[in-house]
């Protein structure tokens, strides 16, 4: 590309500053810092940034606390989600605080998409139309 624009050009000077200006580190390290910034604000709001399979993982672990402690109140599903949460943000983004709460709306979005997964019996005293 730079190539061809110093011989649309015929000049190499306006390709060559483009090219550097492309590729210099400054603007690179400027665009990672950016980048960064817009993760430690979605975990600061609450809103963690979970793959596809972490969410999976965060569904068995809710799974199998429902089942061993016998949860009776959405507090409580909230704060089992959080401490799960925190582990794999710990993993992934180790430079960062801790989450310290969940966004309600995201936290509700959640258990809209988990609901039909999760163990009926052991949350009927939840009512997810209510969230």
């Amino acid at each position: 590309m730079y190539v061809e624009q110093a011989l649309a050009d015929e000049d190499i000077t306006s390709a060559l500053n483009r090219f550097l200006d492309d590729f210099n580190p400054k603007n690179f390290l400027n665009n990672q810092t950016k980048e960064n910034n817009l993760v430690e604000e979605q975990i600061n709001s609450g809103q963690p940034m979970l793959t596809p399979f972490e969410r999976h993982l965060l569904l068995e672990h809710l799974n199998h606390s429902l089942l061993k402690n016998k949860f009776r109140k959405l507090i409580d599903i909230e704060k089992c989600l959080l401490e799960y949460i925190q582990s794999i943000l710990m993993i992934n983004y180790p430079k960062y605080k801790n989450i310290s709460y969940l966004n309600p709306i995201w936290l509700k979005t959640f258990l809209h998409w988990a609901y039909p997964q999760l163990n009926s019996k052991h949350i009927t005293w939840l009512n997810i139309n209510q969230l």
